[in-house]
């Protein structure tokens, strides 16, 4: 009986050969795939692809546009290297400077 073709057992949801096949497996308990189920299982696939692109584009999208972010800190003002006044070294360090004076 075995013609060395694996089909589908329904009821215990195996692939089984037909020869070794369990007692309640028969050929009306098997079938194969037609080739409509086949196209519509793989239009299925290309839609959840699909949408998952299009998912991924918006996302990536919105993350381009989002505004730039504010930085934690104040910009430094430049000051000489030798600058020997020490309130213009105060605007760029204020806590340091306010507990030295």
């Amino acid at each position: 009986m075995s013609d060395g073709t694996q089909r589908y057992c329904f009821e215990c949801h195996r692939s089984t050969d037909m020869g070794s096949a369990a007692s309640h497996c028969s050929p009306t308990n098997t079938r194969r795939n037609t080739p409509n189920e086949i196209s519509k299982s793989f239009t299925d696939l290309y839609g959840v692809i699909l949408v998952l692109a299009v998912a991924l584009v918006g996302v990536l999208l919105f993350v381009k546009n989002q505004p730039a972010p504010t930085r934690g800190i104040q910009p430094l003002v430049e000051i000489a290297e030798m600058e020997p006044d020490s309130s213009q070294w105060g605007l760029n360090f204020p806590n340091q400077y306010s507990t030295c004076c």
